[in-house]
């Protein structure tokens, strides 16, 4: 079974990323990578960084493991295109450029991919509950319109070059079209079918966007749990209801914020009216 883990160690600067400081990301990096040697659920790993940061296989992983093939790629991608397009611009190039290049790839029909510096804690009982040969993608709510979660997926490879393999090209952050939502669009365009995954995958780490730790408690996960068991995870209601259990979320923050907020900020916000 094969794993493709995409990073990008020391990323251009951009306004949307919070956690870009190389070597904190190359730390999380390396714990992420460890995690899914020591799981048992993959012969094969794949990493593939596309910063072209320095740094040997040796400080990534354990070399001397005898049970898990790892490859590791390295590039510079095209900063100034993630700038202009966004973080899934520069996630689709490191796949593209494991597509083309990487050797464990090769003659391989299937693969599961997890963002770099993520973990999922129940990666044993998701790959166990997984069929071969069947794509696996979940849908995020309804706030990013029926969008496909790229953070872990398994698609057999053919899917993948036929339909997703380009899909970055289309990205642009600015009009608010991101990479999960050419997920969508390029699976709908070529009739891919796929289904949630049958055990719902516990992602922990932190967001490199939020700078916050992946909660795997709570009501929300809770539901999503139960919903992916019995197969309706994906579905409109489940969105709309992901949907009502995100606003108390988006509440907290939104005080949080104001907590936070300079007096004479907030003395300006409430003399137009804003807050």
């Amino acid at each position: 079974m094969l794993l493709v883990i995409t990073s990008c160690i020391a990323p251009p600067k951009q306004g949307s990323l919070l956690l870009n400081n190389p070597e904190s990301r190359f730390a999380q990096s390396k714990k992420a990578v460890d995690a899914f040697v020591r799981s048992g659920c993959f012969s094969k790993i794949v990493f593939c960084d596309s910063s072209d940061y320095s740094f040997t296989k040796e400080e990534l992983v354990d070399v001397n493991n005898e049970t898990v093939e790892v490859e590791v790629l390295q590039f510079r991608g095209d900063a100034d295109r993630v700038r202009k397009q966004g973080k899934g611009y520069g996630e689709g190039e490191i796949m593209a450029y494991v597509f083309e290049h990487s050797r464990l790839m090769k003659g391989e029909p299937y693969f599961f991919k997890v963002t770099g510096r993520l973990m999922v804690r129940n990666i044993m009982k998701v790959i166990a509950a997984c069929k071969p040969d069947t794509n696996y993608f979940n849908i995020t709510s309804l706030r990013s319109l029926r969008a496909i979660d790229t953070r872990f997926y398994g698609v057999s490879v053919d899917a993948f070059r036929m339909a997703l393999l380009d899909a970055y090209r289309s990205v642009n952050d600015n009009a608010f079209y991101y990479y999960e939502m050419s997920f969508r669009d390029a699976l709908k365009r070529h009739r891919v079918p796929f289904r949630p995954f049958k055990c719902f995958p516990e992602i922990c780490g932190v967001s490199g966007t939020r700078g916050v730790e992946y909660k795997t408690s709570g009501i929300k996960h809770t539901y999503q749990r139960f919903a992916a068991r019995f197969g309706f995870l994906n579905t409109s209601f489940s969105n709309i209801l992901l949907l009502a259990l995100e606003v108390p979320n988006l509440i907290a923050r939104k005080l949080s914020q104001r907590r936070l907020m300079p007096k004479e900020t907030k003395a300006k916000c409430l003399k137009n009216g804003k807050e």
